[in-house]
This record gives structure tokens, C-alpha cells and sequence, in this order.
């Protein structure tokens, strides 16, 4: 079983969601879950870049509407709906009907990707080098 622990809330509710464009009116149930889910994918995978997004925000280093888009962006993706968002790509036949939809996520992933961590000033960036002629006299 595992010990539950207070965390920050999320940095985006279904309020803000809904209106900054991200709901279509049709939001899934789970919303405030998924929101919440979002915002701890996002403060772990900062954090192993050494980033603490909350410190960051209350220093001002950071604004809090990036975090809550950045939030709502990855939820948003991960519910992208069969209306046209989140379709990769469609395909019709005629004779024999056809009909062939590829979505984008199909299985609903709440992804953190690069453009996220670019947004919120989370770079891998490390430099290093490597001597090829170490040890060579």
C-alpha cells in the first residue's frame, strides 16, 4: 500500500481549462484527476532536471498561466477527441466501404515533451567531452 502524502495542488483547474480554449464543452468527467495528474508528471520530470517549478513560480521566475497551459496542454492531447482534433490522419473508400482513422494518441498518454520543458525553461542541455587521444604519448 502506499503512503499518501500532501502535495501542491494542480497548476491548472477545470475552470481555467474550460475557459482558455482547451475544453470543447465536452470534458471528460475525470478532468480535475487528469489535471492533477498532469501537474505531478510535470514537477517529477522537472525535478530530475533540477527544477522546482513551484519554487520557481513564487520567485517570479516563472508564470503561473505557462504552468496551468503547459498543464492543460498535455491533458488536452491526451483526450484529443474523434471530432478532428487529435487525428493524424483519415482515410475514405468508396466500393466496398472504407473507412480508415489514425489518432495521434490513441491510447491517451499524458506526455511531457521537449516543447513543454522548452516553454517552462527546463533544458537537458549538459556539456561534455571526451579525450580521443587519452593515454596516447
Amino acid at each position: 500500500m502506499c503512503a499518501v502524502t500532501e502535495s501542491p495542488g494542480p497548476f491548472a483547474d477545470t475552470n481555467y481549462y474550460e475557459n482558455n480554449g482547451f475544453g470543447d464543452g465536452a470534458s471528460p468527467a475525470n478532468l480535475d484527476a487528469l489535471l492533477k495528474r498532469a501537474s505531478r508528471i510535470m514537477r517529477a520530470d522537472a525535478k530530475e532536471y533540477g527544477v522546482d517549478l513551484d519554487q520557481r513560480i513564487a520567485d517570479g521566475d516563472l508564470d503561473k498561466d505557462l504552468a496551468a497551459d503547459v498543464c492543460c496542454d498535455m491533458v488536452a492531447y491526451a483526450t484529443a477527441s474523434p471530432g478532428g482534433i487529435g487525428i493524424e490522419s483519415y482515410q475514405q473508400g468508396g466500393g466496398p466501404y472504407q473507412e480508415t482513422v489514425k489518432y495521434v494518441n490513441p491510447v491517451g498518454n499524458l506526455s511531457f515533451t521537449k516543447v513543454h520543458r522548452k516553454r517552462l525553461g527546463i533544458m537537458s542541455g549538459k556539456a561534455w567531452e571526451i579525450d580521443l587521444l587519452a593515454g596516447r604519448k
